[in-house]
């Protein structure tokens, strides 16, 4: 039986995706719909504009990725994520997710509660979910 690990792995490697091309597919998964320039996808995700432009480039001949050129201005490049591209971005969160979960229900109720008190400044800032050491099988 495969563990959460062994699936979000897999996946990735059925989709022979890089780091890069992870983060900004789960990135634009995440925000508004609206497309987004290349540049701006490279400070969001903290990487070089090289690379991000190399995932990008093989995100879109994947087809998990759309790009157009800007209406503003010719030399930028905006991109969007497409069905394909959610669904995948949606399986790795997923994955992602539930391997957190099963970290979790390894823990005491103590330390759950450590756990709570010490994500509570990032789920004040709205960055996670209000108690992200809840889930269904946690008692």
């Amino acid at each position: 039986m495969l563990t959460p690990e062994d699936d979000h792995f897999r996946v990735i490697e059925e989709n022979d995706l890089t780091v890069s091309q992870v983060r900004a597919l789960v990135m634009l998964a995440c925000k508004d719909p609206e497309p987004i320039a290349g540049g701006r996808i490279a400070e969001r995700i903290g990487a070089s504009a090289a690379a991000v432009s190399r995932a990008l480039d093989g995100l879109v001949q994947k087809g998990f990725v759309a790009r157009r050129e800007s209406a503003e201005d010719r030399r930028v490049r905006l991109f969007s994520i497409t069905a394909p591209g959610r669904e995948l971005a949606e399986d790795l969160v997923a994955l992602r997710r539930a391997q957190i979960d099963r970290f979790l229900n390894t823990l005491t109720a103590e330390q759950r509660h450590r756990v709570r008190e010490a994500l509570a400044p990032l789920a004040a800032a709205g960055l996670i979910p209000a108690d992200p050491t809840e889930n269904e099988e946690t008692p």
